[in-house]
């Protein structure tokens, strides 16, 4: 956020919006042609045969349908080249002419020159390692290692591997006569502190595999321990970690990144189809094989987050897996995350026991991409897998115990993406039938449980969404956020209120004054009605681009263009005018809030403390607001 009030961010922020031009910024990276008032390009993020994305020139908004993502100039630069929104204001402003003050990251609470200096420190470690493992002679032993796993110079250079010796203070010597500070490296995960003061280096005596994001900033750093260092610690009592990964830092979360995907993000882009394996080794000598498509994970478990990071990328994922029982029980609980996000999951598992690297040393490219080609679809695998090694027809507790698991996977897809694609609603009734086959169950009987599954829930998201309680399965270890929410989907009252409030931002104080914001039960749509309020508290107008403005998010922004949208396709189908529809949904409101002041009457009447007067006090107001609720007018003496 740029330093100083919310008043003076939000100027320099509407003024480099001004200062851009939406349709000259998207037509930057595809050809656009006019549709009518608006253009139309091919989205980047799927396979878009037919321009899909459509751009706003009036509103300066933009919207793919098809990916259900949108928003400004500022929300498209992010998504695009993958910043966060300090980044991207800072790069239109500059673009514009338009100087701003430093910004300060929203993680971390480092401004842009602190960030800077890490990114610095990164990137000249990584060089340095690099430089070392090619020209010094005490890494020969790292470059032998090398060879023996068949990787070569090119893929050597475009990873950036390095080699740190096995050496206390090799990297702390030499970042003093560079500048950088020891504390500086302790921070981004270079050194570490001693308990008797001072610093050491983190890695020693490894490979170095650098982390890069996906504009290519070094963030990170793994290390492979080499196998005589290994031999020697082992020996002399001590174990060596085989891989050690660096800490998360300012500028690094493992499960907001993918090793390789800055190497292979055009390509993958290309093709939708992303490969996930499990070593720095596996994507290096996969990419020396001519596979452009390959990353792996870093140190954790795929997770919600690296599903959001992929999505970006890829429509399919094929996961490469070791055949062991940890492999299984890895794959179960991917799988429902990947199923939640309607994500397509492969699992490969390469024979022999052999890694993907020893398969490429062994095979070729083509028989590992045949294999790739051949991958089973996870729900396949899960069946395969849950109905091995047991009788379902004499083992009746282990069979119900599989069927619990395989409907508990299936119920993980939305209802309303089953209800909107017909070829995911049929592979489900022929996995159904598959299933009543094998357990000898009738199928009527399995699409009942599948449905109970979802009901349940749809109930659990309902009271989530509520904020009544958090939701604890596997597939939402972490808050969703409001991008996977539907507009269309919401409450009707809800969605009308914020549907007028875009057609006609005048009515905004008689709205605000009616509804209170704890009227939208859901985190999503309060979120966007939140900026209405604001603008109502300091006294400006709410139009949409003032509303766009007051918020840097751009899954909220994806949503505001949704919604403008779906009002004024509403509007121009509805042969009710914007007054009468206010003065029915603010009607609704009215009857709620009478209804809810009922209640409270009835549970004061129930209590034993109210005397005779307050009872019949009581009791006089709740006729009175069954005749408002009614709309029956009193009569003059108030009966």
């Amino acid at each position: 956020m740029v330093r100083g009030s919310l008043t003076e961010h939000f100027e320099v922020k509407e003024r480099v919006r001004q200062a851009t031009d939406i349709v000259d910024l998207i037509g930057g990276y595809g050809e656009m042609r006019r549709q009518g008032r608006n253009w139309v390009t091919r989205c980047p993020w799927h396979d878009d045969r037919r321009p899909s994305l459509q751009v706003n020139p009036a509103r300066q908004s933009w919207k793919c349908w098809v990916c259900n993502v949108g928003g400004d100039v500022f929300s498209f630069l992010m998504k695009r080249e993958n910043l966060d929104f300090p980044a991207a204001l800072r790069l239109l402003a500059d673009k514009a002419g338009i100087p701003i003050e430093a910004l300060t990251s929203k993680k971390g609470g480092l401004n842009r020159d602190q960030k800077n200096s890490l990114f610095q420190a990164m990137q000249w470690a990584a060089d340095l390692y690099h430089q070392h493992l090619l020209h010094s002679e005490e890494a020969e032993p790292a470059r032998a290692y090398l060879r023996q796993r068949g990787l070569l110079p090119p893929a050597v250079e475009a990873f950036r591997i390095g080699f740190a010796p096995e050496q206390w203070s090799w990297l702390l010597e030499r970042a003093n006569a560079a500048g950088h500070a020891p504390t500086i490296l302790k921070e981004i995960g270079l050194a570490q502190a001693r308990e008797n003061g001072g610093f050491y280096d983190f890695y020693r005596g490894r490979l170095i595999f650098p982390i890069f994001d996906v504009q290519n900033r070094a963030i990170s750093l793994g290390g492979r321990v080499l196998p005589e260092i290994a031999e020697r610690e082992e020996a002399m009592g001590r174990h060596a970690a085989k891989y050690i990964n660096g800490p998360e830092t300012s500028i690094y979360t493992k499960s907001d990144h993918l090793f390789g995907l800055n190497l292979v993000r055009g390509a993958v882009e290309k093709s939708r189809h992303l490969v996930i394996v499990e070593g720095y080794t596996d994507v290096m000598m996969a990419w020396q094989a001519g596979l452009q498509n390959v990353v792996a994970v870093q140190g954790t478990a795929l997770n919600e987050r690296h599903i959001r990071l992929i999505r970006r990328f890829a429509d399919r994922v094929t996961l490469v897996l070791d055949g062991d029982e940890a492999g299984i029980r890895r794959t179960n609980d991917i799988l429902n995350l990947f199923v939640a996000e309607d994500l397509d999951l492969r699992i490969m598992i390469p024979p022999e026991g052999l890694d993907p690297c020893d398969y490429l040393l062994k095979y070729s490219a083509t028989h590992f991409v045949e294999l790739l080609d051949r991958a089973e679809d996870a729900l396949e695998y899960k069946i395969r897998v849950e109905t091995t090694g047991f009788d379902p027809l004499r083992d009746t507790q282990r069979a119900n115990q599989a069927v619990s698991n395989i409907l508990n996977t299936i119920a993980q897809t939305p209802r309303s993406v089953v209800m909107a694609r017909g070829e995911r609603n049929l592979r489900e009734q022929q996995l159904l039938a598959r299933l009543a086959s094998r357990f000898q169950v009738e199928p009527w009987s399995l699409t009942q449980r599948l449905n109970e599954l979802r009901s349940s829930r749809d109930q659990q998201q309902r009271r989530w969404s509520s904020g009544d309680e958090p939701r604890s399965d596997v597939a939402n270890t972490e808050q969703a956020t409001v991008s996977w929410l539907d507009p269309r989907k919401w409450d009707w009252k809800r969605l009308e209120v914020l549907e007028l409030l875009l057609l006609q931002p005048d009515f905004l104080e008689l709205i605000v004054e009616r509804v209170p914001l704890e009227w939208f039960s859901d985190r999503t749509s309060q979120s966007v009605y939140a900026l209405y309020c604001g603008c109502y508290e300091d006294g400006v107008a709410a139009d949409f681009a003032q509303i766009s403005n007051r918020t840097d998010d751009p899954d909220l922004q994806n949503i505001l263009v949704s919604l403008d949208e779906l009002a004024q396709e509403k509007n121009t189908r509805s042969s009710v005018t914007v007054e009468d529809r206010l003065s029915t949904v603010l009607e609704w409101f009215y009857r709620e809030e009478v209804k809810a002041s009922q209640r409270q009457t009835r549970a004061q009447l129930e209590e034993t403390t109210l005397n005779e007067d307050q009872e019949l006090a009581q009791l006089q107001a709740l006729i009175q607001m069954e005749r408002q609720r009614q709309g029956i007018q009193s009569s003059p003496d108030g009966k």
